[in-house]
């Protein structure tokens, strides 16, 4: 069994069906709930520092030592993304497991040694106190209020971050002013458009800033950008006039302790070929799909949109070639092509070194076999990167 990308109180559902089917089985079933807890508790570890993270981990690990796993399906899905958790979805499986039942909870260990959060916790279910373990009864039934209201954080875990937030605010370098609004958003106050704006660059890419306002207004609205035939003369004619296809890439900010690095990934859809009648439309379309179509994530919530970092690619012809020493991984995007299946991969894209790895994760997107004999070709773009919103 696996999680998935629904939300954490559908998770808990899922557990409460799979309690049910285990409630009818004569066998003795141990259920595993495995993941980490945050991955960016240090400076110095492999995801870096993010400030939320140390107080989200002795929250975390306060919850799963008491035994009260109805809190962590609660947690605010903004906050697990930006602390790198990925145990928070199989620990609401466990607690649809537990729900309506008693049981003892015995906290195992915990340790954070390499800047990612471990913890071992074991729950029994029992019908009376066994030992000076504690013993719980959970109940997780306001878990379903929470989601239906947007999942807001309960109030004691955004006071939680803002004390962190606080404690730390003197010490914290300029680049770091984007993670205290990261805390902020967690709140269930609305973000400041005043503080939005000051934030804007005033020269701001004019592709970039179209996707901005492009997936802002869908969020905000529920609907589509539409331009006056004002705005769009005003557009350059590189926008205007021209037709191609786009990719729009999301991220959240980079870690502060990694300024040069890009921040992870939040969604990125485009088009091979131009589907519209110009740039500017292929980036409205393709703005708003990468914030609330991408399977991979959630849909972004509008606490999420000045925290949001864009990079729009406009991609040039595509043109066969019959040879990977024809690709150039910083200067080439690559796509790959069997029958209808066709994967494509971007140029100059962190962590991908070689053209090996390149056609590789290319293969891997369309669902084509290493071996298997592929119809190869590549492309420039010219990127449109904005400047890290500080």
């Amino acid at each position: 069994m696996s999680v998935s990308s629904y939300n954490h109180v559908n998770h808990e559902r899922y557990g409460r069906v799979l309690r049910d089917i285990f409630d009818r089985s004569p066998k003795r079933i141990v259920f595993i709930a495995s993941g980490d807890l945050s991955h960016r508790l240090k400076e110095d570890g492999p995801y870096g520092l993010d400030y939320a993270a140390p107080a989200f981990e002795d929250d975390i690990v306060a919850a799963l030592g008491r035994g009260d796993l109805a809190h962590i399906v609660k947690y605010d899905e903004e906050l697990c993304q930006q602390v790198g958790e990925c145990g928070v979805r199989s620990f609401c499986i466990l607690a649809g497991l537990l729900n309506g039942n008693s049981f003892s909870t015995e906290l195992l260990s915990h340790e954070d040694t390499f800047g990612v959060g471990y913890a071992v916790a074991r729950y029994m279910p029992t019908e009376t106190t066994t030992s000076d373990q504690g013993t719980s009864t959970l109940d997780v039934q306001s878990a379903d209020t929470a989601g239906n209201a947007g999942q807001n954080p309960p109030s004691g875990q955004s006071e939680v971050l803002k004390a962190a937030a606080a404690s730390r605010a003197a010490d914290l370098p300029t680049n770091s002013v984007h993670v205290l609004q990261a805390e902020a958003a967690l709140s269930p106050s609305e973000p400041d458009p005043e503080a939005a704006d000051a934030a804007e660059p005033a020269d701001r890419d004019p592709f970039v800033a179209l996707a901005r306002r492009s997936l802002e207004t869908y969020i905000q609205s529920g609907h589509l950008l539409h331009l006056s035939n004002t705005e769009l003369a005003a557009l350059p004619p590189a926008l205007r006039d021209e037709q191609a296809g786009v990719f729009v890439s999301l991220h959240l900010p980079p870690s502060t302790c990694r300024p040069t690095d890009e921040g992870p990934l939040r969604g990125c859809i485009g088009t091979l070929a131009a589907t519209t009648g110009s740039v500017a439309e292929e980036i409205i379309h393709n703005a708003v799909s990468a914030g609330t179509r991408d399977p991979r994530f959630p849909k972004v919530r509008e606490g999420e949109l000045p925290l949001l970092v864009y990079s729009v690619d406009v991609l040039g012809p595509a043109e066969d070639i019959h040879d990977l020493g024809e690709l150039d991984v910083k200067r080439y995007g690559v796509i790959v092509e069997s029958g209808w299946r066709r994967g494509l991969l971007l140029p100059d894209l962190e962590g991908v070194d070689s053209v090996e790895v390149q056609v590789a994760i290319a293969r891997q997107k369309a669902g084509i076999a290493p071996g298997e004999p592929v119809r190869l070709q590549r492309f420039e773009v010219i990127r449109h990167k904005e400047v890290e919103r500080l």
